[in-house]
């Protein structure tokens, strides 16, 4: 995310849920089992684990799409989930944590 969204034409309430929900994921991940992490072209951040099976997580707000086994036939998509910082993501978490 941007140091001034305002400036780069984004929506600042967009950007501020997707940092906050982005800070959020990170907080409940478990120790030594974070990201790469990088903004996509949508506003949105991507974390992806390269370990097999690669797992690619999008947040967009409180919006939250993954991918399990990336890039492979073997491709397994998770529609749009939406959590809030009450409720962490545990289908997500609990597929990191088994890595």
């Amino acid at each position: 995310i941007c140091a001034d969204p305002e400036l780069m034409g984004e929506d600042t309430s967009a950007a501020a849920a997707t940092g906050a929900a982005s800070k959020f994921l990170l907080s409940v991940l478990p120790d030594g089992r974070l990201p790469r992490i990088a903004p996509n072209r949508e506003g949105g951040m991507l974390f992806f684990w390269s370990e097999v099976p690669r797992l690619v997580a999008t947040i967009e707000g409180w919006r939250l799409h993954y991918v399990v086994n990336a890039g492979t036939p073997q491709a397994e998509n998770h529609d749009d989930a939406v959590f809030a910082a009450d409720a962490s993501p545990s289908e997500l978490v609990h597929l990191v944590a088994a890595r």
